[in-house]
C-alpha cells in the first residue's frame, strides 16, 4: 500500500519535542521586527521629524533593522550544516522552486489587492494585461527577499565548500566585514562614495558581495561555543550600533529637516553588529531552554509559519489602514505611533498567523505559497 502517512497529533508533538527551538524563536523575533519596520514607515515619513514623536519612530525603526539578516543567519545555519544533506536536485526542485511559485503567487495578489484598495479609494485606475504582467515580475517591495534567498540557494553548494575550512571560513568573513559592511556604512560619506568605492567596486569580489556574509556567519556562529565575556561582548556592541544607528539617523533628520534612511542600509557595519546580537543572544538564551509540550508546540508552529506571515502581513497592514481611514479613525488611533506602531504589529502578525493556520491545511498552497 502506498501513498503519505497521516500525521497525527501525537506526530505533531513528537516532532515539536525534537525541534531546536532557538532558531524558531529568531524567526518568530524577526518576523515580528518585519511586522514592526513596515508599520512604522508610514508614521517615519508623515511626521514633522523636529519632533520626539519622530525620534521615536526613528528609534523603532532603528531598532529593528536586524530582521531579514537574522532570517539570513538562520537559513546558513540549516542549509550550511554539512551533517544535512542538500544535494542541487533538492536546492532547486524544493527550495528555490517554493521562492519562485511563493514570489509569483504573492506577487499577483498585491497587484490585484492594489488595484482593489485603489478603487475603494475612488482613484481611477485601469489595469492592462501587460502591466499586470510587468508588474507581477517587479513584484511588491518585500518580496526583494525572496530572490535574495533564491541566489543565496544557487551558490549555496560553493558555501558548503568555505565552510569545511575553519581558515577559508574566517578568511570569508573578513573579506565580507571589509568590503561589504564597512564600505556599505562608509558609503553614506559622499566623498568616500565618491572617491574610494568606484575603486574599491574595480576589484569584482563577488563571492563575498550581498548577502552571502550573513549566510556564512549564521552558521560559523551556531558551530562555535562562545566564552561568556564573548557573547556579552557581541551583545553590548549590538546595543551600541543600535542607539548610534538612531543618534545619527536622528541628527541627520533633524538637521536636513526631512525624513531618510540613511543608516538603515541592511548590509552595513551597524546592521550586522545588531543581528549578531540578536542571533547570540537567542542561541544562548534558549538553546538549552525546555518549555512545557504547548508552548514549545506554539513556537514550532509559528517558527514554521514565519515565511508565510511575512509574505501575507501587508495585505493585513493595507486592510488594517483602509479601514481606519473609512471609518474616520485614522488621526485617532495613530495620534501617538510610539504606542500603535507595537500595538498595530501585534494584530497584523495575529491576522497573519491565523491566514497561514489555515492555508497550511490546504494540500498544494502549503508546499507552493508559504
Amino acid at each position: 500500500m502506498t501513498g503519505k502517512t497521516k500525521i497525527g497529533k501525537n506526530d505533531e508533538n513528537r516532532i515539536a519535542e525534537q525541534r531546536e527551538i532557538w532558531p524558531d524563536i529568531l524567526r518568530i523575533v524577526a518576523v515580528f521586527a518585519v511586522l514592526v519596520l513596515h508599520t512604522g514607515v508610514e508614521h517615519f515619513y508623515r511626521i514633522d521629524t523636529r519632533t520626539a514623536t519622530w525620534q521615536g519612530c526613528n528609534l523603532y525603526e532603528s531598532l529593528v533593522r536586524f530582521c531579514v539578516p537574522v532570517f539570513i543567519m538562520v537559513s546558513g545555519r540549516f542549509l550550511l550544516d554539512p551533517a544535512r544533506e542538500y544535494t542541487l536536485k533538492k536546492l532547486y526542485g524544493v527550495k528555490i522552486l517554493r521562492l519562485a511559485t511563493a514570489y509569483l503567487f504573492w506577487s499577483a495578489f498585491y497587484v490585484l489587492a492594489d488595484y482593489w484598495f485603489a478603487l475603494q479609494y475612488g482613484l481611477d485606475v485601469k489595469l492592462s494585461c501587460s502591466g499586470f504582467l510587468r508588474e507581477v515580475v517587479a513584484g511588491k517591495y518585500h518580496l526583494w527577499f525572496l530572490p535574495v534567498m533564491a541566489g543565496l540557494y544557487m551558490i549555496t553548494p560553493v558555501l558548503r565548500h568555505i565552510v569545511r575550512s575553519e581558515t577559508v571560513t574566517v578568511y570569508f568573513l573578513a573579506l565580507s566585514l571589509v568590503f561589504v559592511s564597512v564600505v556599505h556604512t562608509l558609503d553614506v560619506i559622499p566623498f568616500f562614495h565618491d572617491t574610494f568605492t568606484p575603486e574599491i567596486d574595480r576589484l569584482g569580489i563577488k563571492l563575498a558581495a550581498g548577502f552571502s556574509g550573513y549566510y556564512v556567519l549564521g552558521y560559523w556562529l551556531s558551530r562555535h561555543n562562545l566564552r561568556s565575556a564573548t557573547r556579552k561582548s557581541v551583545c553590548l556592541a549590538g546595543i551600541l550600533a543600535v542607539l548610534a544607528t538612531a543618534v545619527i539617523n536622528g541628527v541627520i533628520g533633524y538637521r536636513l529637516h526631512r525624513a531618510g534612511e540613511w543608516m538603515f542600509g541592511t548590509l552595513t557595519l551597524n546592521t550586522l553588529l545588531a543581528a549578531a546580537a540578536v542571533f547570540v543572544f537567542c542561541q544562548y538564551r534558549f538553546q538549552d531552554w525546555r518549555p512545557g509540550p504547548g508552548p514549545r508546540k506554539l513556537i514550532a508552529m509559528l517558527g514554521k509559519w514565519s515565511f508565510g506571515i511575512y509574505l501575507v502581513h501587508l495585505f493585513f497592514l493595507a486592510a488594517l489602514n483602509y479601514t481606519l481611514i473609512r471609518l474616520d479613525v485614522f488621526s485617532l488611533v495613530c495620534a501617538h505611533p510610539l504606542v500603535s506602531i507595537p500595538l498595530t504589529a501585534a494584530a497584523v502578525f495575529s491576522a497573519s498567523a491565523a491566514t497561514v493556520f489555515v492555508l497550511d491545511r490546504i494540500p498544494v498552497l502549503n508546499r507552493f505559497i508559504i
